[in-house]
């Protein structure tokens, strides 16, 4: 997904759940009338999340048209054709993507069947999409889009959605955290807003926080023939249907996923149908600082599990005269749990792979007339998670097209697997002391000096939490 601050309600909210609305009569202004839902509802918003408007929250109203043009421009922000051409080329090297995949354009097309309402934080003001003949039925959901967007602008006014996502656009992971924290708590409190906080734990329990799930779940939902609302649910799934597998992953996890992580944070032992909202309102102040935290909200309270930072070295003198460096980043666990999930490992063995993931760094590699190199280091809980992450690698993101397996070897501590095919070479070390580092596609040559240098060069440090005010 694009790395920038777009905040918005989706069809898949509402049509999972089963949230229903009454629908509103005609009025003379659509503006007017949003106007006026806005004040209606704002009251009870900040009474269920516990936040006090500072400022009353600007409304507008949007045609298709309007939301085209806005995504476009918002998607532009972040996926520059440089940036889109580097994120491509990276994660289809990773197997995320296929490489002819035009990202901004399935990004575009994702948003475009989904948003039904949005917060932009650079204007403080939020917007109802109308969508022509389905407006009807759309005004049917205005109070469950209202509440939602309403808990944006409370976010926004009180902890500054801008700069929050702005201190970790350079780190997907990171980044994917943070929406997972706020749209969390926007899911969280709309479903409580309208169902109350027992029933909104349940809800959110029951729906899946990943494509196939969901997909599946909204196929019985139609099986059902329960009309009307569910009929506008499943035209949002076409737009998941037709989207890469990554993308609609992270989109499902960061409401589902994330509002659950919501939930963990809130609950009270000794009383189910209270919340601790204070705690929400420092996790704001104090992130997440992984998706593996939020997939695993253990490792955020009490005993917390912060993920490594790897900084990997500079491969250019290894790599020789007109290399450089395309693309870096953090993959995360969210990424390798959709990964692993999309190669057809079956549930249980994808699970104990994504589960032992501690800490990551990849980078791509280029030079005009070569295949581009992915680099990738790794950090585990255990030894063991390091060898499951090893072979389902191998059986992946390394695996050849042609069904060459390649060679195991050892050495004292270390495992290198290696496979070689027309200049070009793949390899895989676990690492003498710590660490799983991975090499594919490099010139057959260097794939040896490649590994030694990640193995030795790359830099290990925890992240700690940086906690401040906001």
């Amino acid at each position: 997904m694009f790395r920038t601050a777009l905040t918005a309600s989706l069809f898949l909210l509402a049509s999972a759940v089963g949230l229903h609305g009454q629908v509103a009569g005609e009025s003379p202004s659509a503006q007017d009338e949003a106007e006026s839902l806005a004040r209606e509802v704002e009251a009870k918003v900040a009474e269920t999340r516990g936040l006090a408007y500072r400022h009353p929250t600007a409304v507008g109203v949007s045609d298709e048209a309007d939301l085209r043009d806005y995504l476009g421009r918002k998607i532009a922000e972040s996926l520059t054709p440089q940036v889109a051409d580097a994120q491509l080329r990276a994660l289809a090297l990773i197997g995320c993507y296929d490489r002819d995949t035009d990202i901004v354009a399935a990004t575009t097309a994702l948003l475009e069947g989904q948003v039904a309402g949005f917060y932009e934080p650079s204007e403080k003001k939020l917007f109802l999409v109308r969508r022509g003949e389905a407006a009807g039925a759309l005004a049917g959901m205005d109070k469950i889009i209202m509440a939602h967007e309403l808990v944006h602008a409370l976010q926004d006014q009180h902890f500054d959605l801008e700069k929050f996502y702005d201190e970790v656009a350079q780190d997907d992971d990171m980044l994917n955290a943070r929406r997972c924290l706020v749209e969390g708590d926007a899911t969280w409190a709309m479903l409580a807003f309208g169902q109350g906080l027992p029933m909104t734990r349940f809800l959110v329990n029951q729906v899946p926080d990943d494509r196939a799930g969901l997909l599946a779940m909204l196929e019985k939902v139609k099986k059902m023939g329960m009309g009307g609302q569910m009929d506008l649910g499943m035209m949002g799934a076409e737009s998941l249907e037709a989207a890469p597998v990554l993308d609609v992953d992270e989109l499902v996890f960061s409401y589902y996923g994330g509002a659950r992580f919501c939930l963990a944070l809130m609950k009270k032992d000794d009383d189910p149908k209270a919340a601790d909202l204070a705690r929400l309102d420092a996790a704001f102040r104090d992130p997440p600082l992984s998706t593996e935290q939020v997939l695993h909200p253990d490792k955020y309270l009490g005993d917390r599990d912060d993920p490594m930072r790897l900084e990997l070295p500079d491969l250019g003198p290894v790599l020789g005269d007109g290399w450089t460096k395309l693309a870096e980043n953090t993959f995360g666990e969210l990424r390798l749990r959709s990964l692993v999930r999309q190669k057809g490992f079956d549930r249980a063995r994808a699970t104990r792979i994504h589960s032992g993931w501690d800490g990551d760094r990849y980078a791509v590699w280029t030079k005009p007339g070569e295949a581009d190199v992915l680099v990738w280091a790794s950090a585990w809980d255990s030894e063991k998670d390091e060898l499951d992450f090893a072979a389902a690698a191998v059986e992946s993101v390394l695996a050849d097209p042609a069904g060459e397996t390649g060679t195991w070897s050892r050495q004292g501590g270390r495992r290198d697997w290696q496979r070689q095919a027309f200049g070009l070479a793949s390899g895989l070390r676990i690492g003498d002391e710590r660490g799983v580092y991975l090499v594919h596609q490099a010139p057959a040559q260097l794939r040896e000096a490649l590994l030694n240098a990640l193995e030795t060069g790359t830099k290990w440090s925890e992240i700690h939490s940086t906690a401040k005010d906001r």
